[in-house]
């Protein structure tokens, strides 16, 4: 998050074309902060496109109004932006990528869907948003196709430990607990590699919800924070392959 933020000041120093705010917005959505996220989209929306009349009411909302205000306004500048494109021929990505993200934050999956998939119509070998689409698709109840969108994040980015981690929930979420264990384990082996000395806090949690529900309690117990962090082969000796 403070790489992203450091970046969008850079970008606003350079005067480049609102680079890395699109990044941050979504950065926000995923941490839950609403009103951060739509308030950087505004950003990203006027550098942009700084001809496209953004109007006074959504200015006033984004500052000062209740945060669903704010959302419904900004989703109608979106709207009215990719219609604007579409009557010239034009489906921009990006616009899409917002539209998606607004539309997820109050749960409208199908829609956000679509507009995913159309920035994906452009955009093939984006793992990130291939991810997105999953995660679209799982919050959806559609955990089955969620699979299918995360690997193809995976065959593109192997070592992408979210698509990784989200694939563990789709297996949860399709009665599959041990498949799940085993993701869980492999994002935490390559947290591992990565050098840092640090591994998730949520996908230890995860993962002891996962062998509860595959009845392996004992190991549950072992998969917490305040264990230490147990090694990783303890769970190949239990016949996990990772």
């Amino acid at each position: 998050m403070r790489a992203l933020q450091a970046g969008v000041r850079a970008a606003d120093a350079g005067g480049a074309n609102g680079a890395g705010m699109l990044s941050l917005a979504i950065s926000y959505t995923n941490e839950g902060y609403d009103r951060a996220c739509y308030l950087m989209l505004s950003r990203w929306l006027r550098a942009r496109f700084p001809d496209f009349p953004v109007s006074q009411e959504l200015s006033e909302a984004l500052t000062s109004h209740a945060t669903w205000d704010a959302h419904g306004r900004l989703t109608d500048a979106f709207l009215a932006l990719a219609r604007q494109q579409y009557e010239q021929g034009v489906v921009d990505a990006d616009v899409q990528i917002a539209l998606g993200v607004l539309f997820y934050n109050t749960t409208e999956y199908d829609r956000a869907k679509d507009c995913f998939e159309s920035a994906l119509s452009l955009r093939p070998q984006d793992y990130v948003l291939w991810n997105r689409l999953g995660s679209c698709l799982s919050n959806g109840s559609k955990p089955e196709e969620a699979l299918g969108a995360y690997r193809e994040a995976l065959s593109l980015r192997p070592t992408y430990t979210r698509a990784i981690y989200n694939v563990g929930v789709a297996c949860m979420n399709i009665g599959a607990p041990k498949e799940a264990v085993e993701h869980f384990l492999s994002a935490l082996a390559l947290q591992d590699k990565s050098g840092v000395n640090q591994t998730s806090d949520q996908l230890w949690h995860t993962l002891r919800r996962a062998l509860v529900q595959l009845d392996r309690s004992d190991l549950a117990e072992l998969a917490k924070p305040e264990n230490h962090r147990p090694d990783l082969s303890l769970f190949r000796e239990q016949g996990f392959d990772f």
